[in-house]
């Protein structure tokens, strides 16, 4: 089909009676531009029937809401976890073919419904039975493999708490930990603040963007191969994209 289309533009252009002031010119430029449009053609079909071979599979779960995010196990893919914006968390141990809810500690001492709405699932590169939940209503971590969860952020939750937008941690040290204020999905509920903690989320400080008081941050990269004192990070927001190159402050 690719040739043919190539080939029908040349043979119109020679028995077209239209006298082209620089026909051979353009004979020559259409001759390449046939060449790219086989080219590009046949990548698109080569691509179409690569694509027809792959089947999906509904593996689950689901509750009625909407899965925001998740994070797979590196060196086990047979362990993930999903999160939802009612739901809470859920993991599998075996690529999908059963599902557990891992709430504990989301749903217990009167936590908002706000807790089982999940923006981000992460894993601590450096021990991946350490997690972190961001959720519209504060910052949980577990330590044990979703096992139990603990507010680490803020102290205590409140019915209108700040909805965590994202969370990063440091590819070298996972006592190091970089987190956003806001509701990426509905883009509201910012602050324009980088929090940030250096003992696995016990304390807090915040770093000032100047960005506005009102902006969503969205992502927060941490740069794997900056000096481990000397991070460079870039940061997502609803304003722009922000760099540092002093660990965020």
């Amino acid at each position: 089909m690719a040739l043919n289309i190539a080939l029908s533009i040349s043979e119109f252009l020679n028995a077209s009676k239209c006298n082209f002031p620089n026909k051979e010119v353009f004979m020559r430029r259409t001759g390449i531009f046939s060449f790219f449009a086989v080219a590009l053609i046949g990548t698109f079909l080569c691509t179409s029937s690569a694509l027809s071979q792959v089947h999906w599979n509904i593996v689950g779960p689901g509750c009625g809401g909407d899965l925001l995010t998740g994070a797979i196990q590196p060196d086990n893919p047979d362990i993930f976890y999903i999160g939802g914006d009612i739901e809470g968390i859920f993991k599998t141990t075996d690529g999908g073919e059963s599902w557990v809810v891992v709430n504990n500690g989301l749903n217990s001492g009167g936590n908002t419904a706000s807790a089982y709405a999940i923006q981000e699932v992460v894993m601590d590169p450096n021990d991946f039975e350490t997690l972190y939940v961001c959720t519209w209503a504060g910052l949980f971590k577990s330590t044990d493999g979703a096992g139990s969860w603990n507010l680490i952020y803020p102290d205590q939750l409140e019915e209108e708490g700040p909805p965590i937008a994202y969370l990063s941690v440091d590819p070298d040290n996972g006592d190091i930990l970089y987190c956003g204020i806001g509701n990426s999905a509905e883009s509201e509920d910012g602050t324009g603040t980088l929090l940030k903690s250096t003992n696995g989320g016990d304390d807090w400080v915040e770093v000032d963007l100047d960005i506005g008081d009102e902006s969503v941050i969205y992502s927060i990269i941490v740069d794997p191969i900056s000096p481990q004192n000397n991070r460079t990070l870039l940061i997502a927001t609803d304003t722009g994209v922000y760099r540092s190159v002093n660990n965020g402050i």
